[in-house]
Parts: C-alpha cells; structure tokens; sequence
C-alpha cells in the first residue's frame, strides 16, 4: 500500500530501491528482489509473531539495490553492503534495541545458514557467537526463523524443506550443554578454561557435521 501510494520511498527508501532490481532466475523465480523481500516478510508472518524477525525479513536483502548495473542479476557481497542502509534506517527511526540486535546479523549473515553443511565447524562457532547466541540463545532462534523465511520466501518454494533450521537447533543445544564439568581437567585455569571449552565446542560442532549423510548443496539468495 505505501508503494502504491507513493509513501515508500519517503518511509522506507532502502525497501523501495529493492522493486525492480532483478535476481537470478534459477535461485529466485521471482526475480524482482522488491517482490522477494515481501515474500520473505509474508513467509516471516506465517512462522513467528515475533517483530524482530518480521523487522530482520523486511530489511535482509538492502544490500541488493546496492548492487552495480554491471554485475547483475548476481548480488556479490549484498550482505555486508546491506548494512549502510540499515544504519541509515536506524538514523532516521528510534528503532528499538531489540529489533537492532538480531537485524545487523541476519542482514551480514543470512547466507551462511544457506551453506551450513559446506561451513567449517569454527565459522558455525563464530556465527553463534556474532548472534551474541551465549547470552542471548532467543537470537538463534530468530535467526534460524529469518534464514528460513528467505528461503521458502522464492516462487514456488513456500513449502520446501529447509533442514538448515533444525541442523542449526541439533548443534546449538548441543554446544549449549558444554561446560566446565566436561574437560575433566584441574589443572586448566583464567584463559585455559575458555580456550578449551571453544576447542570442545568446536569439536561438538565436527561430530554432528561428520554424523549428517547427503548434505545438501547450499543455496544463494
């Protein structure tokens, strides 16, 4: 409606650079990534009630108007140009904390989900950590919500599988569970005992990778 109206590119200019600029065929049968981030958006509604992750749909794929007339309809880095414009959004709104938090990740990050069975077991644990996921485990989870809106959010794939969602649960909860009871070892202390708990997550990490058969090959967005 603010786009018919014309209200768009005043509200939200960052959302209405997106409607006309094409993507791929082949990854995104809607091409017009306008037309993808509400897909994206719509698909968010139908899995969460949480505005953070409606908010984290809404401006993921910003980075993509960014995209030079030269290299398109491919989006090279639109991920980390994304985050120009969602600084510029947050300077115009008194967007709550919140939103803010979970939104920087999921616009840098969201491709990584897509490659999760192609990741090093160390790039999985620096993404848990990027989600501030130790102190705030309620952001993998919106970001898991968010990866899979984005990926059903393309024609024809609203009921596609997407077991990104619950691999990246299966190796949350399990490094979660880690532990200075699990290093068996008196004799670590200060810096020692983290280092060894990252070692083990990390570890964690490589057994529940190893344990998967078929992965399936990763997806662009």
């Amino acid at each position: 409606t603010l786009r018919q109206c014309g209200a768009l590119k005043i509200l939200f200019p960052g959302v209405d650079a997106l409607f006309g600029v094409p993507q791929r065929a082949d990854y995104h049968p809607e091409i017009d990534a306008g037309i993808h981030t509400m897909m994206v958006l719509d698909r968010a509604a139908e899995l969460t009630t949480d505005i953070a992750v409606r908010f984290a749909a809404l401006i993921h794929d910003l980075g993509k108007a960014l995209t030079p007339a030269s290299q398109l309809p491919r989006h090279i880095g639109h991920e980390k140009k994304g985050l120009r414009p969602l600084a510029q959004l947050f300077d115009i709104y008194p967007v709550p904390n919140k939103l803010k938090l979970i939104a920087r990740p999921c616009c840098e990050h969201h491709l990584l989900m897509h490659s999760l069975y192609q990741l090093r077991p160390e790039t999985i644990l620096r993404l848990i950590e990027k989600l501030d996921g130790f102190r705030r485990p309620h952001q993998v989870e919106q970001y898991i919500l968010l990866c899979q809106a984005d990926s059903q959010g393309r024609g024809g794939m609203h009921d596609s599988a997407y077991p990104q969602a619950d691999s990246f649960r299966a190796i949350f909860n399990a490094v979660m569970k880690i532990s200075t009871k699990d290093l068996n070892n008196d004799k670590l202390h200060g810096p020692q005992i983290s280092k060894a708990i990252k070692k083990l997550r990390v570890e964690t990490i490589r057994d529940y990778l190893d344990s998967i058969e078929n992965q399936p090959e990763p997806e662009k967005s």
